[in-house]
């Protein structure tokens, strides 16, 4: 299923005529996806995919130690609020002086960086004129962990 990318090392955030043409979509393939399901009718989708995936995984997971070594924390921006820590699904993110420090155990979602509210967070220099992406309908808060 095609949706909204939001891995802004690779490109920018797509112009939001384009994300609603993809929501719209993205919904219409969900129930046919969901209807294959309901009759429990075979499908090939993740087949056709497997190989590469696996491939693509293995080199990913054995860089996985240095991923979190592209992260940028802009201090003069960054106003300690915490969101990027409380966001992190792998518990990656401490801040023993307000500001991020990762652990080396990312996952490369980059959370951290789409939810921080001052743009403080960078994946690299070439994310810092990118724009960020939340969906429209899901609130900061249903995305963070309780602390």
């Amino acid at each position: 299923m095609r949706l909204v990318s939001n891995y802004i090392p690779y490109r920018d955030i797509a112009a939001e005529w384009r994300i609603s043409i993809r929501a719209w979509l993205a919904r219409r393939k969900l129930k046919n996806i969901a209807n294959v399901i309901n009759k429990r009718e075979a499908h090939i989708t993740w087949q056709l995919l497997k190989n590469f995936c696996g491939r693509y995984h293995d080199k990913w997971l054995a860089g996985q130690k240095k991923i979190d070594n592209n992260f940028l924390c802009d201090k003069d921006k960054c106003t300690a609020c915490g969101m990027c820590e409380r966001i992190c699904p792998r518990e990656n993110i401490k801040r023993p002086e307000g500001q991020p420090v990762w652990q080396h155990k990312c996952v490369e979602c980059l959370g951290c960086l789409h939810i921080c509210p001052v743009k403080a967070i960078d994946y690299g220099e070439i994310t810092r004129s990118r724009k960020r992406y939340r969906h429209s309908e899901v609130k900061p808060a249903e995305l963070l962990r309780k602390s």
